[in-house]
């Protein structure tokens, strides 16, 4: 790591660098110029630090061993004596859990979120169970009550110190499909991203937009985010990721942050007529990086 030529540092857990792989490639070649992707291990290992913005990602993946380490070397930063500036500071930022937790205690939220080690406080159904350190969504079908949770939890097996349980928001409309809006946010710049669609409750973009969700999607970007949206950042700490959330009615329900999100597919992965939408979203998304960059730098964690 060459600290005296980037001024915009990404820290990423191993194999975190594909969710910038295509971004930088085909959407933001120029970036380059300005950005570097650094895992953690190599950060912690290194002895300089350099000027600059330290964006700390993936933080709903560290183990507790992991974040303490990480921990160690967010202070090594504020304690340097350079001009330093952390965004997604992870000694105040929340991750999955608590960030869920505190959006159900002050009523964002209409669903709630335990461990599964205390699913005898669980007394609303159907739920799900997720893992609280992955991206893989549901692990299960709705469950309907306590015993269909508890051969759930024993058929996932392993240890359960990783296991969510999350109470079923039902926010389908009335032909039963489930939207799923999505909004980055870097440095206090809401950008508008994806629209999925499903007929399932997990509705996750694993797979190129249809015509119909690139439709929605450009009224999406049209009126912008949820004002609510900044809101929620701000409550989690949160200064770079994709919030993934829904309606039921007027009331917003969020799933997470994500801190380490997937920017973009390949061009060739989408319709010529919806490739001008994309452009725009990730231009947005390039110009918000490229005003980090210029941004005057002083200690700022």
């Amino acid at each position: 790591m060459d600290a005296e030529e980037a001024v915009i540092f990404v820290l990423i857990n191993s194999g975190g660098q594909t969710a910038f792989d295509n971004f930088l490639m085909d959407w933001a070649p120029g970036l380059n110029e300005h950005l570097r992707l650094i895992t953690y291990k190599e950060a912690i290992k290194n002895p300089e630090v350099g000027d600059g913005t330290y964006i700390f990602t993936g933080l709903t993946e560290f183990t507790p061993a992991k974040m303490e380490a990480v921990t160690g070397y967010r202070n090594r930063l504020a304690e340097c004596g350079k001009s330093i500036r952390i965004l997604n500071d992870p000694t105040t930022a929340l991750t999955r859990f608590p960030l869920l937790r505190e959006l159900h205690d002050r009523g964002y939220n209409d669903f709630n979120v335990y461990r599964s080690t205390d699913v005898t406080e669980i007394d609303r159904f159907p739920v799900f169970v997720r893992n609280e350190r992955g991206h893989n969504g549901s692990l299960t079908p709705l469950l309907h009550n306590s015993d269909e949770l508890q051969r759930a939890i024993e058929d996932i097996g392993g240890e359960r110190d990783d296991l969510l349980v999350v109470e079923f928001s039902d926010t389908s409309d009335e032909t039963g499909l489930f939207r799923k809006f999505g909004a980055f946010l870097l440095d206090g710049r809401v950008i508008p991203c994806d629209l999925g669609i499903s007929g399932h409750f997990v509705t996750k973009s694993n797979d190129p937009p249809t015509r119909r969700q690139q439709h929605e999607l450009r009224e999406f970007v049209k009126r912008g985010p949820d004002t609510r949206v900044r809101d929620v950042f701000e409550l989690a700490g949160i200064d770079y990721g994709r919030m993934d959330y829904s309606f039921r009615g007027e009331q917003m329900v969020v799933w997470e942050i994500n801190t380490n999100p997937g920017l973009a597919w390949p061009p060739h992965k989408y319709d010529a007529d919806d490739l001008p939408l994309q452009r725009e979203i990730l231009g947005s998304l390039r110009d918000a990086f490229k005003e980090l960059d210029s941004a005057p730098i002083g200690w700022s964690g």
